[in-house]
């Protein structure tokens, strides 16, 4: 069984929509990218004025790979936690 994700990527700015919108397109680019066991579903991302957060199933490998995605495209800090 594969684990729920919080990923979230938090700016020291308001973020703009052009940023939330680009922030969501590249996780869904990336769930639909990846294969074998960097697969991951992306459930829900959830918005407020200064970060974004990512719900996703998956392995930790799928989210250590999305998160050095998000770091090598992104300026903001990124951070994850498993729900349990």
């Amino acid at each position: 069984m594969k684990n729920l994700w919080v990923i979230k990527i938090i700016s020291d700015h308001i973020l703009a929509g052009v940023s939330k919108d680009f922030i969501a397109m590249l996780i869904d680019h990336e769930a639909h990218k990846v294969k074998g066991g960097y697969s991951f579903i992306l459930h829900d991302i959830l918005e407020s004025k200064k970060d974004s957060e990512a719900i996703i199933e998956g392995s930790k490998f799928a989210v250590i790979n999305l998160v050095s995605v998000l770091k090598d495209n992104l300026r903001y800090k990124t951070s994850y936690h498993s729900i349990k």
